[in-house]
């Protein structure tokens, strides 16, 4: 079954066509990685740096908020869920 809102819904001839006619065409991240002229994601990161320091520094307030709530997901540990059964017993304490 074709996705909804797809062109080629119940018509398998139509479906085959198109398929033919995007084989051999890069993915969109090949194509991007051959415009920045990239082997690795490794490349990337000088220029992500500077990037990110230009936002952090940047006059506009809106611009250093942006900044930092991209780069929190990376330096603070995302929120994880544990839905299995616990077999120890522990304590939780808790300051203020």
């Amino acid at each position: 079954m074709a996705l909804r809102g797809s062109d080629i819904r119940g018509n398998p001839e139509k479906a085959r066509e198109k398929a033919r006619l995007r084989k051999g065409i890069k993915h969109r991240n090949t194509i991007i990685k051959e415009k920045l002229e990239i082997r690795e994601i490794d490349d990337l990161k000088e220029t992500v740096l500077k990037n990110f320091k230009e936002f952090s520094e940047s006059e506009d307030k809106r611009d250093r908020e942006f900044a930092t709530k991209e780069i929190a997901k990376y330096v603070f540990p995302q929120k994880r869920e544990h839905s299995g059964k616990i077999s120890h017993i522990f304590n939780v304490n808790i300051n203020f």
